[in-house]
């Protein structure tokens, strides 16, 4: 009776610990595939929500909104501008295949329908009078909120998701209009299913090594439990053997030194597997949030990163701990028309250029590129007069290490900043208006400077 005893409870040591090992495997691979799922999401809507960003800084939302019928069937010079924008974005008309599938334009007529405005696609929409499918994202773009739609949607063209970013007009704040990137949605699930795919190959490669140790362990477990019931056995018979081994505690369990030492680094070499496991997922999810939040042109923060950092400063304004912080905003000078003299490139070395720069000056993790031509810059900790220094050291290092640039393709940035003073803030938004009307007025003057030499010339 006693041996059935206790092989019942060597068995159940055996499931036990094979159980527990199984069960981390499975939350650590079930862990990993879920994140890198959603931050594979989170690359992908960033990504889409960029090129709309893109196509809408360089669109001129007061021209768009003024297009007519006649200006459309005339192919007038402001339509054939936006139009020959939109269409330097590459497309692909070929459902399933490529990145972006289409890139256009929706403006909301006087009676409030949201029409089909420039579409440079093989099959555009009706020009003001084709209405496109509502979604909350794009009624929020409308609003002045960039967004990404949730689900798929299925019009004439096809099951596509869309990101969406408003367009403003001169004042910078009246949304005129939205630029849409679409993307297939055949191919947005295939990237996202690739990778939760490789993920779980993973996942159950982690599993069937992290079975097989358990199972080795569970089975020299059990070997030593059936030695020692053995043993109980033989004790039972000779009580003089008993006494004997109460008398050398060494040999009571029949187990030798030697064998303790490799129960003990089988532990070990299983704690530092999962140890090791762990490290690496830690490793992935920072670089997959990284990726989530990092511009990919200039290597500086993106739209998230900065939405992240000014909802943590209005929750704590909101507190009452009045965060002590300064807002430097940079807009980049003559942008479209180093585009049009230069190429893309050019304009895209121009903004990787001042992005780094900003970075180096202000300190990593502080700058954020919130728009084609924009970067803002959030220094907490800092006051007014060390806002002011770090400026100027920044024009002068530009300035040395990029001479080339700005005698050429005239480099140059308008800045504007305000600090936070919790007795006329009520939130972030009130230091932002701040810093983007000095922004705006020092950008004023540079334009009159411009004008006043042409006028010379």
């Amino acid at each position: 009776m006693k041996s059935k005893k206790h092989l019942s409870f060597s068995t159940k040591v055996v499931a036990v610990v094979s159980g527990f090992l199984l069960v981390v495997d499975l939350a650590i691979g079930t862990i990993m595939m879920v994140t890198s799922i959603k931050r594979m999401q989170g690359v992908i809507q960033n990504k889409v929500l960029e090129v709309s960003a893109t196509a809408a800084a360089l669109l001129d939302g007061d021209s768009i909104k003024a297009l007519t019928k006649d200006d459309h069937d005339n192919k007038t010079e402001p339509y054939m501008k936006a139009y020959n924008t939109l269409s330097a974005f590459k497309t692909s008309a070929v459902d399933g295949h490529g990145e972006l599938a289409f890139i256009y334009v929706l403006v909301q007529r006087e009676d409030n329908k949201i029409v089909f405005s420039i579409d440079p696609s093989d099959d555009p929409g009706v020009f003001l009078e084709e209405e496109t499918i509502y979604t909350t994202a794009l009624l929020n773009a409308f609003k002045g909120q960039p967004g990404f739609d949730d689900q798929a949607y299925q019009d004439r063209w096809g099951l596509l998701y869309t990101g969406y970013a408003p367009i403003f007009g001169s004042d910078k704040e009246t949304v005129k209009a939205v630029a849409c990137a679409d993307v297939w949605a055949s191919w947005y699930q295939r990237e996202v299913t690739t990778n939760g795919l490789a993920m779980f190959i993973m996942t159950f490669v982690t599993i069937l090594l992290g079975g097989g140790v358990a199972l080795t362990l569970a089975g020299r477990i059990k070997g030593r439990l059936d030695a020692l019931n053995g043993e109980m056995i033989d004790l039972q018979e000779d009580v003089e053997l008993l006494l004997k081994d109460i008398r050398e505690p060494a040999n009571i369990y029949g187990i030798d030194t030697k064998d303790e030492s490799e129960t003990i680094g089988e532990i070990a070499a299983l704690k530092e597997q999962i140890g090791s496991a762990r490290i690496g997922l830690k490793k992935y999810i920072a670089y997959m949030h990284k990726q989530a939040y990092t511009d990919q042109l200039t290597g500086i923060g993106n739209r998230n990163g900065y939405f992240e950092k000014t909802s943590a400063l209005d929750e704590k304004i909101k507190n009452g701990e009045n965060p002590k912080f300064s807002l430097v905003l940079f807009d980049i000078d003559l942008l479209k028309e180093v585009n049009d003299s230069y190429g893309h490139e050019v304009g895209d070395k121009n903004i990787e250029s001042i992005g780094k720069a900003v970075s180096k000056i202000f300190g990593e993790g502080r700058s954020f590129r919130i728009g084609g031509d924009e970067i803002a810059v959030i220094l907490e900790d800092i006051n007014e007069e060390e806002t002011k220094k770090l400026i100027e050291e920044f024009e002068v290092t530009f300035a040395k290490e990029n001479p080339d640039g700005i005698a050429k393709y005239g480099f140059s940035t308008s800045k504007g900043y305000a600090s936070f003073d919790p007795e006329i803030d009520e939130d972030y938004s009130n230091v932002f208006k701040r810093a983007d009307k000095n922004m705006y007025a020092e950008k004023a003057k540079y334009h009159s400077k411009i004008k006043a030499k042409k006028e010379k010339k």
